[in-house]
Order: C-alpha cells, then structure tokens, then sequence
C-alpha cells in the first residue's frame, strides 16, 4: 500500500510537471527555492546538460512518504519522468527529503560508474555544509558542481586515452 501511495504521487507530480515540450529540471514541491533561486538552477542545470551530455534534475518534497526511502523515492521520480540523456538515460536527481530532512542522490547510465562509494560520499560531503545552514540552492548547486568537475574529468581521461 505504502509504494502505491508513493508511486501515486511521484505519478502525478510527474504528469504535472513532465507534460511540457520542454520539461522543468527543478521539481521543488516542498517550495524551499524562491523564484529567483528555481531560474538561477535551471539555467545552471541547462549549463550542465549541454557541456556534460548528462542530466541533473532536483526533487524536494515536505510529505511523509515512509521511512528510509528517500533512495526509492528519487528512483521512482526518476523513471516516471523523462529523466536522463541518450540511450543510457545519463543523469542525477538530487532529492532533498523535507519532512526528514535528509538528501538522496539517484543515478543512470555512466552516472551509476562515476558516482559510487567514495565519490558518492564526497558529492553529499560537498552539500552539506550548505544544506545544514538551510541554504538549499548553493547544496544543490555544490552537488551539481561536484558532479560536473567529475565527468569533466572522465571526458578528458576518455580523450587521452
């Protein structure tokens, strides 16, 4: 019952917002991100997409929706909307649970292989400073950074070699 509420909602939220020709990549439904704060992300996250050829959304939610989820939760958002680039789907949703105050990173395609263990834990290192003083748009951003230096440098390897 608990994945079929959850699914429900990460459905509708996804109708929501997905429905458009070109759909948003801030899906902020806690409203933690002023308006200022959702265009100043969106034009760095469309920054991101063209220079790494990956994706980068963010997910914020205030509901309960169970507990120790928030991994699930971001996968399920993920798959329901059209998350991700070319074949492999290559991308990172950064969700930022509100009701438990606890961040998830969700990955697909080259993303899973660059982003695990050590540098998955950097990345949430990289974060939460910010996200401890409340300040949700420089964690986001300090995830996206984080993310972005590592393909940078995965490109670059790939080209000398």
């Amino acid at each position: 019952m608990k994945r079929r509420i959850i699914t429900f909602f990460l459905f509708f939220s996804a109708l929501i917002s997905c429905g458009y020709a070109e759909s948003p990549r801030v899906y902020d439904n806690a409203g933690i991100f002023s308006a200022e704060e959702k265009e100043s992300l969106e034009k760095s996250i469309a920054i991101y997409r063209q220079e790494t050829k990956t994706d980068f959304c963010i997910l914020t939610t205030n509901d309960f929706l169970g507990e120790n989820n928030q991994l699930e939760i971001a996968e399920l958002f993920f798959d329901s909307c059209d998350i991700g680039l070319g074949p492999n789907k290559d991308g990172v949703l950064f969700y930022l649970d509100m009701y438990h105050r606890i961040p998830a990173i969700c990955t697909s395609g080259i993303m899973i292989q660059l982003l695990s263990g050590i540098t998955l834990d950097a990345c949430f290192e990289s974060s939460y400073p910010h996200l401890k003083d409340n300040n949700f748009e420089q964690g986001a951003k300090a995830c996206m950074d984080f993310t972005h230096a590592l393909i940078a440098d995965y490109w670059k390897n790939e080209l000398e070699n």
